[in-house]
């Protein structure tokens, strides 16, 4: 009996033992675990701050300073004066201009090689939809002969006669695009016109207002002088864009410059420009005098 009870006892401490053992066996493996999870965790948030992406350097460097706020500058009134029968081909929306037929305009269009403004009067066509619904759209011919490239009305400067084109970008169906997108005036970009043997040069670069706004500014020169166009904001996604050359030339026959520009607006919308010498203050080589505005909403 005596010894049965030596036995157990024997037994029963043996297998205390044993669980105990197993027991901090358990612990131990699960104290590991939480070690090592808490490690992989540690890693992982190591590895995502390394793998931030470093911050954009500040590259922006601007080459004119000091100009007047965006909201700050004052141009004419707009009105709806200038046509652009270019690009689009005289389709023009009913929201902002209500052209009527027999209208007096002065044109200019191109008859072979030559460019002449000439008085024509307007001819409306109404567009409908293929269902024959009101489009709000319009057609717009003018019988001067030639190609029709823009008729302005009442614009200071300009008046009938020949004139003298330096460069006239080809129509947007005329072309790829591609093509067109290499004359568009980006960041750098530089273009030069050759006007009665006289070089003038435009080009992009950068800018500041007073506050510190970034903007790009379209810049030309004569050769002896360099003066402001225009500038606009500069926008950190697609950076200075500011449109294209429709046409340079001597169009109010003073013997300078004057310019024809596209640029766009949104997406959905765009709109066109024009500057002449003949109105310029002594700071300026031509001044905004007209503008264009179609496919917006």
């Amino acid at each position: 009996m005596e010894r049965k009870l030596k036995f157990l006892v024997v037994f029963f401490s043996a297998f205390a033992i044993g669980v105990t053992a197993y027991g901090f066996s358990l612990l131990a493996a699960l104290m590991w675990e939480l070690e090592a999870d808490a490690a992989r965790k540690a890693q992982t948030e190591r590895l995502e701050i390394v793998t931030e992406k470093p911050p954009t350097p500040n590259d922006f460097v601007a080459e004119f300073s000091d100009l007047p706020e965006l909201d700050e500058r004052t141009f004419p009134e707009w009105k709806p004066n200038l046509l652009d029968l270019w690009d689009t081909e005289g389709s023009i929306s009913d929201i902002d201009y209500d052209i009527k037929t027999g209208e007096r305009w002065l044109v200019l269009a191109k008859n072979k090689e030559r460019y002449v403004f000439k008085y024509a009067a307007a001819q409306r066509i109404k567009k409908k939809s293929k269902e024959g619904f009101d489009s709000g759209m319009f057609d717009i011919r003018f019988r001067v002969g030639g190609r029709e490239v823009l008729a302005t009305k009442r614009v200071p400067g300009l008046k009938p006669g020949p004139v003298n084109v330096a460069f006239r970008r080809p129509r947007a169906g005329e072309i790829e695009e591609a093509q067109l997108k290499k004359g568009l005036l980006t960041l750098g970009t530089a273009r030069e016109f050759n006007l009665n043997g006289k070089i003038w040069r435009l080009r992009v670069t950068t800018g500041q207002t007073r506050s510190g706004v970034r903007v790009g500014v379209l810049a030309l020169s004569d050769g002896g002088s360099e003066r402001i166009v225009d500038y606009s904001g500069y926008w950190e996604q697609t950076g200075i864009d500011l449109g294209d050359v429709l046409l340079a030339g001597d169009l109010d026959n003073d013997g300078k410059l004057d310019l024809y520009l596209e640029n766009s607006a949104a997406e959905e919308s765009s709109y066109t420009m024009l500057y002449l010498s003949s109105q310029a203050s002594e700071h300026e080589h031509v001044r905004y005098v007209a503008s264009f505005t179609y496919g917006g909403c």
